[in-house]
């Protein structure tokens, strides 16, 4: 026995509502959150959680007031149309209504209509042909684009709309509802998720003699990482988006930096920062299966803003207690200095007649499988004791 599926209903068009940056009046939206001054908002000692509250509802009160919204269409048009393109394909259309209407419609009329069909072919072809050629030429600078046009030209659904967990050997349980996909894939990623009951912690002196000092962040901090930004990044839980972050950057520079001082200096963080839009990630094997997949979590933005702030002022500090050895995540070092480094050492070796055994390792789906505990633990033998451990410590808390 078996399902035969001759044919598909395609995925209802949905509308999404986004902010029309072309109409807003970011001059007004600077003036009114001036005169907002949100850095009155931000209590020396109360919640930390009203206090963000009462931000982000600002915020994004001033934003929805001088920013107009736009209602996207699930289908766009072809991006190599163009005004002189549509301008023939409305003349067609006009000769192919005459021809219809027409009990006898002249050679004339039917030669006209097959020229301009024809003419409509070739342009198409060509800016068609122009517009690829641009998208491959600048890959290297935009390559969001590129992979966008791809991903939509290549036809392929990023989830199937039927997808399996594996129960046992011989048994996978499947789902085909938007709701039970859902669920399937947050079942499956909480269940890959690494526990640090059985985790043992080695307890011994501290690597650094060096204790690392609080961290009291100054408004020309925030600013400059609020300026740097990519304004193309999805945004967080908060729907607070990049863009008006960056155009009221010194605007909202002042109340930041207090907020982001009064969380270093208790160790907590607001608790919309701990959420994060989670989106599976097809990474190889069969499509319909949730085990290939990955997570990746969309986060606040401002949250990666203190992230971004605390890093800048440790990562000096933390730089020089990582092995020499280590060439990934670590400024100026790669995997070609990686590979490097080994070439040179097994031609040595060569040249000395020694015997070479190489092991490569790689952990199968390595993300969610770094302890927390290990992490504070480490993050203490480094020197960071306080503030930063207290911040590490809070966020990797669940609420």
């Amino acid at each position: 026995m078996f399902d035969l599926i001759t044919a598909c209903n395609p995925l209802p068009k949905v509308k999404r509502t986004v902010f029309n940056y072309r109409r807003a009046d970011f001059d007004g939206l600077r003036a009114h959150l001036q005169s907002l001054n949100l850095k009155e908002k931000i209590s020396d000692h109360g919640d930390i959680n009203k206090d963000w509250s009462e931000w982000k509802d600002s915020f994004l009160a001033a934003v929805k007031q001088f920013v107009p919204t736009a209602n996207l269409k699930g289908r766009k048009s072809l991006p190599w149309m163009n005004s002189k393109i549509l301008h023939l394909i409305k003349k067609k259309n006009s000769l192919r209504m005459k021809i219809k209407r027409s009990s006898s419609p002249s050679d004339y009329l039917r030669d006209q209509f097959k020229s301009l069909r024809s003419t409509i072919k070739r342009m198409l072809r060509d800016s068609r042909l122009e517009y690829m050629n641009k998208i491959c030429a600048n890959r290297d600078h935009n390559p969001k684009r590129f992979w966008s046009f791809f991903k939509t030209r290549s036809k392929v659904s990023n989830i199937p709309g039927k997808v399996s967990t594996k129960v046992n050997d011989s048994e996978r349980k499947h789902a085909n509802s938007n709701t039970d996909i859902a669920n399937m894939f947050n079942e499956y990623f909480v269940s890959i998720f690494s526990s640090d009951s059985d985790v043992a912690l080695e307890h011994g002196d501290r690597l650094h003699n060096v204790e690392f000092e609080n961290i009291t962040l100054s408004e020309e901090e925030v600013l400059a990482v609020i300026m740097n930004l990519d304004h193309n990044k999805a945004h967080g839980p908060d729907n607070i988006p990049a863009r008006p972050l960056k155009e009221t950057a010194a605007q909202i520079a002042p109340s930041l930096c207090s907020l982001f001082n009064k969380s270093l200096r208790i160790g907590v963080v607001p608790d919309d920062w701990k959420l994060a839009n989670v989106v599976p990630v097809y990474k190889h094997g069969e499509k319909a299966e949730v085990e290939n997949y990955r997570p990746i979590s969309l986060l606040s933005l401002i949250s990666k803003t203190l992230e971004r702030c605390v890093f800048n002022n440790i990562k000096h500090h933390a730089y020089g207690q990582i092995n020499p050895c280590q060439n990934g995540f670590v400024p100026k070092k790669s995997c070609i200095t990686q590979l490097i480094e080994v070439l040179d050492h097994i031609g040595r070796d060569l040249d000395r007649g020694k015997q070479i055994d190489v092991i490569y390792l790689d952990m199968s789906k390595a993300f969610d499988k770094v302890s927390h505990a290990k992490l504070l633990h480490r993050l203490r033998e480094f020197g960071m004791i306080c503030q930063t451990s207290k911040k590490a410590q809070a966020l990797l808390t669940s609420n």
